[in-house]
C-alpha cells in the first residue's frame, strides 16, 4: 500500500505488492472449505504479512519520528473518513441515522463495509511504536539472522497461545483482538521488512528457494489440518507463513525481471485493487448467486480473477482522472 519512497522506482517491490494484493483478494473471495478449496484459501495467509514486510522494507531508510507518525495519522484518517462519507451517505439515508462514524469504528475493528481499511490503522500504530523505540537503534544492533530468530520466537509464542485459548475456551485471538491491535504479529513482519534491506548479504540457489516455497505452502496446509484450524488469519504467526514470505521476497527481488510499460501499468493498480476489491467482489458474488445459486470452487476462482481485473481497470481510469485519483492512492 505504501508507495516507493526511493527516487528510483522499485518495480520488483511493486510486483510484491501486487502479489500480496492478489492473495488478499483470494482470502476474501474464497472461504474456508475442504480439499483444493482450503489449499487455495490458505494461500491468502501470505498476503497481509507480505504487505507488512513490504511497508517495513520501503520505510527502512526513512527517519520515523513522531512528526512522521502524525503526518501518516492525518493522511490515513482523512482517507478513511473520505471513504466512510462516500459509503455512509446512502446507508445513512436508508437507516435514518448517521452511519459515517459507525463505518470508521468498524473499519478500525476489521468489520463492516470498510473492514479492509484496518490495515491503515495497524500501520499508524506501528509508526508510533517505531517512533517510540527508534532510540534503541543507537544502542542495540541486530543482524538479519538474529532479528529473524527473535521474530520467529515471538510469532511462535502468539501461535501457541492461540492454540491453547482455542482448546480451553473455544475462541481464538482473532475473535477477541481487533486486527489492527495484533501488534506482535503485525509488528513482527513490519520489523522483518526493515531488516530485509540487508538481504543482499545472503547467497542462495533459486531452485532451492522455489522448492522451499512449495514446502512452506505444503507445511502451512499440514499444520492447519493438524491443529484443526480453518482460518487463514490464525496462521499468520506460524513459521510456514514467516518462511514463505521471506522466500517470496527473496525470489521476487533478486530474480532479474523485465518490466514493459504495460506491466508497469498493471503493477501500479495494486493499491486501488486493494481499496476497491471488497465492493466489486460483493457485487459479482451477488450477481452470480442470483444467476447460478451455489458457486463451485471453479466459479469462485473465476470471481476472484474477475474482481482483480475489474478493480484494476477501474483503478487505472480513476488514476488518470484528477478528480478521482485520490480515492485509489494512499
Amino acid at each position: 500500500m505504501q508507495d516507493s519512497i526511493n527516487k528510483i522506482r522499485r518495480y520488483d517491490i511493486d510486483l510484491l505488492k501486487f502479489i500480496a494484493c492478489v492473495m488478499v483478494v483470494i482470502l476474501h473471495g474464497i472461504e474456508p472449505g475442504g480439499g483444493i478449496q482450503q489449499i487455495i484459501y490458505l494461500l491468502g495467509s501470505f498476503g497481509i504479512p507480505l504487505f507488512f514486510v513490504v511497508n517495513g522494507y520501503l520505510l527502512s531508510q526513512k527517519y520515523i519520528d513522531f512528526k512522521f507518525a502524525n503526518e501518516k495519522l492525518c493522511k490515513y484518517f482523512k482517507f478513511m473518513l473520505l471513504w466512510a462519507v462516500i459509503c455512509g451517505i446512502p446507508f445513512s439515508i436508508i437507516e435514518h441515522r448517521i452511519m459515517v462514524f459507525y463505518l470508521i469504528k468498524d473499519a478500525f475493528c476489521g468489520k463492516g463495509l470498510l473492514f479492509h481499511l484496518w490495515f491503515l490503522a495497524a500501520l499508524i500504530i506501528l509508526y508510533y511504536m517505531k517512533a517510540c523505540t527508534r532510540w534503541l537503534g543507537k544502542y542495540v544492533k541486530f543482524s538479519l539472522i538474529v532479528i529473524s530468530l527473535i521474530i520467529c520466537m515471538a510469532l511462535s509464542f502468539v501461535f501457541i497461545i492461540n492454540i491453547i485459548i482455542k482448546q480451553k475456551y473455544n475462541v481464538e485471538i482473532r475473535d477477541i483482538v481487533p486486527p489492527c491491535l495484533r501488534v506482535i504479529t503485525n509488528g513482527g513482519f513490519f520489523i522483518l521488512g526493515f531488516y530485509l534491506k540487508d538481504i543482499d548479504e545472503i547467497k542462495y540457489n533459486r531452485c532451492i528457494l522455489v522448492v522451499a516455497l512449495l514446502v512452506s505452502i505444503l507445511s502451512l496446509n499440514l499444520l492447519s489440518y493438524m491443529i484443526n484450524n480453518i482460518w487463514a488469519s490464525s496462521m499468520y504467526p506460524s513459521i510456514p507463513v514467516f518462511l514463505g514470505v521471506v522466500i517470496l521476497f527473496l525470489l521476487v527481488t533478486r530474480i532479474p525481471l523485465k518490466f514493459s510499460s504495460n506491466k508497469i501499468k498493471v503493477l501500479s493498480t495494486s493499491t486501488g485493487i486493494w481499496i476497491l476489491h471488497p465492493f466489486i467482489l460483493r457485487m459479482i458474488n451477488k450477481i452470480c448467486r442470483g444467476l447460478f445459486g451455489e458457486i463451485t470452487i471453479c466459479g469462485k476462482i473465476a470471481i476472484v480473477i474477475a474482481t482483480i481485473a475489474i478493480s484494476g481497470i477501474i483503478t487505472y481510469y480513476m488514476k488518470k482522472n484528477k478528480y478521482l485519483s485520490f480515492l485509489v492512492k494512499i
